[in-house]
């Protein structure tokens, strides 16, 4: 009696228990007979299955194609081979339908010589055979079901054949044909041109995607096709990562724990549609381009939504993989990994089982002030030189992180974050470690009498959890009470309705400048609130506008951006970590520069409780300068100056380095000069002649200088003051860059004639009697001018430097716009030859007129009779 006779009793007068039981019983007689056992790993197109046999099938995975049938091919994902038309749709039907599933396979396989490799299996034999859902009602066949939905065909090759089982395809095929379904649809059928071109602002902008598993590179990295659009990448899992599978070539360390996680993962994630969230990119492509949209597959690190990333969470308690600290702070799931790991090390389960033991960490007490709170569950306590992180004992809460890197929130995790921040910012704290694991201290947390972990329960933000290493909190009855009285209150996570999570808006990255221009309109010359979140520098600051959701990266406007490399910048950006970090603010939005950094006034409440303006907070402690633009342009904010001057004054700061500054020039004054740069000819360097110029060349030419060595060298910042060696010369020089070990000086400026060089070839310590003496040369732009033809640059600069070597000038300040406009004369007298007349009778440059001091306008009126109408600005 057959399979169907038996179903066809059940419409007859046996009872239905009696033959339902027949059938089970049947069905355990058919597979060990005539049918093989096994689970679907793999779809190679919408005929075409990878199966993963059970015993007793002689051949543990093989590719299995539908018998009689053929479907539209999909293409690679280099896109060396399109997708033929609706072929995607065709793998993806089959796909939904029996990824993961178990199936029966028809022993009686018509087998061929050929192999097709694949990167998770190797070579795999192909054969051609029929294929059951072994889950479903009456086990379905699964190429009598893709011939019905319209994503198969018959191949050519059956036209001859005559069988039941082909009839019932044919007639499939017919009724789909008939239907316009599948690939019978009217029109062209999707096609999919890959690879698809991305940025890292598309991807990063808005990081969560459904994704489908194209591939896996080993235990926790995955190859990934994001939706809707196919985008390719891989992603590293965060929090995690396996023993290194061995590679077909056997170069590589032949490590089974890693070969084991990786099967593990193709077996869980192959084809699988997940939800992922991407949270930065990874190290492996930090140098590329992020201006162009490239076709290659570019690595990030991201984390699992939802239920697959419990495979996770087995495949270290399994001690396959291991907890990752470094990116632990991107996994929601990380406790969860910790725990994992604890067990697997209890146990010795696999990689354990050969790890050389730890030492235990000696846990203490430790007390400071909150200087940050890194997590919707963890704190910074620092006292003095030492800080310490600290995790929330013996609680659970909802997951938010954010860095600007990436990171995201669950429902009240935000919420979480902020009732930390709001209540122990700034506060003292005492912290007593419960345990420790995989690079996290576990601890109660107190504020005065208060128990941080109760209050946050208390609070509705968190749950009781059972510590998974060391020893429950001291105060674990006061939280189990502090939940209870949660409930009954019906708040935070026991409200009956739960908030959205907290979504960022991620514009403060260089790859989203353009988007970042979008909301100049919404933002411009509003005040919002905001917290400062990250520290970039003493001018550069990520801040979280929460009613808009947005994260931006936003600068002081107005004055000089300050770098982390210059000895007074990174006092600067010390300064405003220890005072304004995480700190409520108002920020009054200006402008954008190119870059996609908000130009804004910002006003904080700093730790002290007190409101201040972070730009008058480092102005008058020598922290910060006012721009040079809105100095010369007379538009600078009064209050601000004054500060600049009163710092400037008593040597404060980058004003108590006295090379750092060059000299002002002042009306009425003459400053006797020598040319020693030309960039455009209205655009020079001049050197100051005068007693100080002769010191430094004394100084250098007759005194031992001592040389600076590799360690010497670590020591010191960009914008400090060397002397260099250049064509046996010595200058000195402002540093400009180090090399990537800071061992050695690589670019310089030199200060006393104004020009950069990278060809020096030796650095020396700058003698003490040299140290106070500004710089004797400056930029200048000559006044009242502007060039006439720029393809005639190079040949004007050659005849000025003709007429400037060794000629001894006079400069006379004519007005200050972003630059210093003079007047260079022979003699010191403003009515004697000047160069600038003399560029403008040559047709160099013309006449641009205007206003100058009184004693200057007669020679305004002189330039401009010199020049010809034919090029006058009028004339054109």
């Amino acid at each position: 009696m057959t399979i169907y006779q038996l179903n066809e009793l059940k419409t007859k007068s046996f009872p239905l228990s009696i033959i339902e039981y027949v059938i089970t019983v049947w069905k355990g007689l058919s597979m060990t007979n005539t049918q093989y056992r096994g689970i679907v790993d793999g779809i190679l197109s919408g005929d075409s299955l990878i199966i993963r046999f059970l015993p007793p099938c002689p051949t543990p995975i093989q590719i299995i194609i539908l018998e009689y049938l053929v479907a539209p091919k999909i293409g690679l994902p280099d896109g060396k081979i399109q997708d033929e038309p609706h072929g995607y749709d065709s793998w993806n039907y089959l796909r939904k339908l029996c990824i993961g599933k178990r199936v029966l396979i028809s022993s009686h396989f018509k087998n061929t010589p050929k192999t097709r490799f694949h990167p998770a299996f190797g070579n795999l034999p192909i054969s051609f055979t029929r294929v059951y859902l072994y889950d479903e009602h009456e086990n379905p066949d699964i190429g009598l079901l893709a011939a019905k939905a319209g994503w198969v065909k018959l191949r050519d090759s059956t036209s001859n054949q005559n069988d039941k089982y082909l009839a019932s395809l044919k007639s499939a095929e017919e009724a789909a044909r008939t239907a316009k379904l599948g690939i019978w649809a009217s029109g062209q059928g999707m096609v999919r041109h890959l690879p698809v071109e991305y940025s890292d602002e598309e991807v990063l902008s808005q990081r969560e995607f459904k994704a489908i598993v194209k591939g896996v590179n080993n235990g926790t990295t995955l190859s990934l096709f994001l939706l809707p659009k196919q985008i390719q990448v891989q992603v590293q899992l965060a929090g995690c990562r396996p023993f290194a599978a061995s590679r077909k070539d056997g170069s590589q360390n032949n490590n089974q724990y890693g070969t084991d996680a990786k099967q593990r993962a193709v077996r869980t994630f192959l084809h699988r549609e997940i939800d992922i969230r991407i949270c930065q990119k990874s190290d492996t492509n930090q140098n590329q381009n992020q201006n162009i949209s490239l076709k290659s597959e570019r690595t990030y690190i991201g984390c699992l939504l939802g239920a697959p990333d419990h495979a996770i969470v087995r495949l270290i308690s399994d001690g396959l993989a291991t907890f990752y600290p470094k990116t632990a702070d991107f996994a929601p799931s990380a406790d969860l990994y910790i725990r994992a790991e604890a067990e697997a090390k209890a146990e010795k389960r696999n990689i354990w089982s050969i790890a050389p033991q730890q030492a235990e960490k000696e846990l203490k007490e430790f007390s400071g002030i909150c200087t940050s709170v890194r997590s919707s569950s963890s704190l910074f306590i620092t006292n003095g030189d030492e800080r310490q992180l600290f995790y929330l004992a013996s609680v659970k809460v909802p997951y938010f992180f954010y860095n600007g890197g990436g990171g995201g929130a669950d429902p009240l995790g935000f919420e979480a974050r902020e009732f930390l921040r709001a209540n122990y910012l700034g506060k003292p704290l005492r912290a007593v470690p419960t345990g420790y694991a995989s690079n996290r201290d576990y601890a109660t947390i107190y504020c005065g009498q208060k128990c941080i972990n109760e209050e946050l329960v208390a609070a509705g933000f968190a749950v009781y959890s059972e510590p998974f290493i060391g020893v429950p909190s001291e105060c674990v009855d006061r939280i189990k009470a502090a939940e209870e009285s949660a409930k009954a209150k019906q708040i935070g996570l026991f409200a009956p309705v739960q908030p959205q999570p907290f979504k960022i808006i991620d514009i403060s990255q260089f790859a989203f400048k353009r988007e970042a221009q979008k909301y100049l309109p919404e933002l411009q010359n509003e005040t919002v609130n905001a917290i400062i979140e990250h520290i970039a520098s003493g001018s550069k600051f990520h801040v979280i506008i929460p009613s808009k959701n947005l994260f931006i990266r936003t600068g002081l406007n107005g004055l000089l951006p300050s770098i982390t490399s210059d000895k007074f910048g990174n006092e600067a950006r010390l300064f405003c970590q220890q005072n304004f970090m995480q700190c409520n603010a108002e920020i009054t939005i200006n402008e954008i520069d190119k870059s996609g950094c908000f130009l804004s006034s910002i006003i904080v409440q700093a730790h002290s409780g007190a409101n201040v303006s972070i730009a008058s907070e480092l102005i008058k402690r020598g922290l910060a300068e006012i721009h040079t633009r809105l100095l010369k342009t007379g538009v600078a904010d009064p209050e601000l100056l004054e500060l600049q001057k009163k710092a400037a004054a008593q040597g404060l700061g980058v004003w108590s380095d006295k090379t750092r500054h060059s000299r002002e020039l002042a009306f009425d004054k003459i400053e006797k000069v020598k040319v020693s740069s030309i960039w455009t000819p209205i655009t020079f360097a001049v050197q100051f002649l005068g007693d100080e110029i002769h010191k430094i060349e004394t100084v250098l030419a007759n005194e031992p200088l001592t040389p600076l060595t590799s360690e010497d060298i670590k020591q010191l910042h960009r914008n400090d003051c060397i002397v260099a060696r250049y064509n046996n010369t010595c200058y000195r020089a402002r540093i400009e860059n180090f090399d990537e070990t800071n061992t050695k000086i690589t670019e310089v400026k030199f200060i006393d004639i104004a020009t950069d060089n990278k060809e020096f070839n030796e650095v020396y310590q700058l003698p003490e009697s040299l140290q106070q003496i500004e710089p004797q040369a400056k930029t200048v732009k000559l006044g009242c001018l502007e060039l006439v033809d720029s393809d005639q640059n190079e040949a004007n600069i050659k005849s000025i430097w003709e007429m400037c070597t060794d000629a001894i000038l006079y400069m006379h300040l004519m007005y200050d716009d972003e630059s210093s406009n003079v007047l260079l004369t022979d003699q010191p007298s403003v009515d004697s030859g000047s160069l600038n007349a003399v560029l403008i009778s040559n047709g160099i440059a013309r006449f641009a007129d205007h206003e100058v001091p009184p004693n200057i306008q007669n020679v305004l009126n002189n330039l401009k009779e010199l020049q010809p109408e034919s090029q006058s600005p009028e004339s054109e």
